[in-house]
């Protein structure tokens, strides 16, 4: 997708099975120097079992939602590879990968 061709933020949202998981990804900025880098906002949505009162009692099921930002077309085509391919665990690592590049730099 040619994400520069939209005057307002363009976001996709995608599905498993149209239910949950839901992958959304927004174009937040594209930088000013000469690499003309595109920052992206990332929010997954799905379902999470949640323990009963004090971890007792029954299970329930909640929507859980969390948000995430990349830099780069490569990080996103590559997170919906791994979603599309049904790799949960090679996506729930891509999307900490995203968080923990994002602290380093922000200590940095």
């Amino acid at each position: 997708m040619e994400w520069d061709n939209y005057p307002a933020a363009p976001t996709i949202t995608v599905y498993q099975d149209n239910e949950l998981p839901l992958l959304w990804v927004a174009l937040f900025a594209t930088s000013e120097n000469e690499d003309k880098a595109s920052m992206f906002i990332i929010g997954y949505k799905r379902m999470e079992e949640k323990k009963g009162f004090l971890g007792f009692g029954k299970p329930t099921l909640k929507e859980k939602m969390t948000m995430h930002h990349t830099v780069g077309n490569e990080g996103v085509l590559k997170l919906f590879r791994e979603f599309f391919d049904y790799e949960p665990a090679a996506f729930l690592n891509s999307l900490k990968e995203f968080d923990d590049d994002f602290n380093n730099k922000k200590g940095a």
